[in-house]
């Protein structure tokens, strides 16, 4: 455990000493996210792993901390040779397996105005397994309310 701590300490130093001397770079980041929890405390109840410890308080920092450093988050249509100026920063949100916690996220994108990409398990749909343990959103109501917010845009 203390090894890991160290790690992770001198990776954020190393980092944050990166950042601050060659600054970020123009270009398309993808971020991928599995669940998302409301509360810190949730943590306790084991609902995920504990190294998805993203939280909607920590996804809100997130956004702000990207959109702050000049990102212009995108949906997967404007992904191509035309329409992205090189010169720009972008973002794409991925969120994978989904979970039914990931609609925790959804206010915060709807607040935003940020698009987001939702990869379902099409097996559960097809035949009502779920591989991992934590329940799923792909029933198809709850996959029909994600499309709705989606798509009204």
């Amino acid at each position: 455990m203390l090894a890991k701590s160290a790690i992770n300490f001198l990776d954020n130093a190393t980092s944050n000493i990166h950042l601050k001397i060659f600054g970020e770079k123009p270009g398309l980041n993808t971020f991928l996210f599995h669940a998302c929890l409301e509360k810190d405390a949730d943590f306790e109840r084991n609902l995920i792993y504990p190294q998805e410890r993203l939280t909607v308080s920590r996804f809100k920092n997130f956004i702000d901390y990207f959109l702050h450093n000049g990102y212009e988050f995108i949906d997967p249509t404007k992904i191509s040779s035309t329409q992205l100026n090189p010169n720009r920063k972008y973002g794409l949100i991925t969120f994978d397996d989904g979970y039914y916690n990931q609609f925790n996220i959804l206010p915060v994108l709807e607040e935003y105005k940020i698009p987001a990409v939702f990869y379902v398990p099409t097996d559960y749909l097809d035949n009502g397994k779920n591989s991992g343990q934590t329940p799923c959103i792909s029933t198809e109501k709850r996959l029909v309310e994600v499309m709705k917010l989606f798509y009204r845009r």
